[in-house]
């Protein structure tokens, strides 16, 4: 974990935001992904719409239990799988989630829409395109998106294998 928050702050502090690595060959779908050196966060933001339903790969279904409203439905793409760390572009329809016990720690840089984040006994929280945050592991409340959304996440490279992403 030591690890991760590291390679987090390095990505925050010494490049300001503006990039990370593109690693193996999950690269993104435009031509910034055939360069194979440092992407940058602006590009995605800029350039996001890339990335929809036609170039991301559905996922399955929420789990009843946890729509409260909504469409939900769900794409991603692994843009980054390194050792320690992957990043994905995960999308989903608007709705609101009930989650209960998240499965690794995730930091998150919205691309578009909104999202609001209530944990449960908080204050919500309202994240826009830009915004970046943190998920705990464990995060138990509800997960808002009003309307589509679009995030860029990175997690550490062992708790998504573990998890069978």
């Amino acid at each position: 974990m030591k690890k991760l928050v590291s390679a987090l702050l390095l990505i925050m502090c010494c490049f300001g935001c503006k990039g990370i690595k593109v690693g193996e060959k999950e690269g993104i779908v435009s031509s910034i992904d055939t360069k194979r050196d440092f992407m940058n966060f602006n590009t995605i933001q800029k350039n996001h719409s890339i990335y929809n339903e036609k170039t991301l790969t559905a996922l399955p279904s929420w789990p009843e239990e946890y729509k409260l409203h909504g469409d939900l439905r769900q794409w991603e793409k692994v843009v980054y799988k390194g050792e320690e760390l992957v990043g994905a572009i995960w999308m989903s329809k608007s709705g609101k989630l009930k989650v209960d016990g998240y499965p690794y720690d995730q930091f998150v840089l919205v691309i578009d829409g909104k999202v609001k984040l209530q944990p449960e006994g908080q204050e919500e929280k309202i994240y826009f395109p830009g915004d970046v945050f943190f998920v705990p592991k464990n995060y138990a409340g509800t997960w808002d998106m009003p309307t589509d959304y679009k995030e860029l996440i990175v997690v550490e490279r062992k708790a998504w294998d573990a998890f069978g992403e």
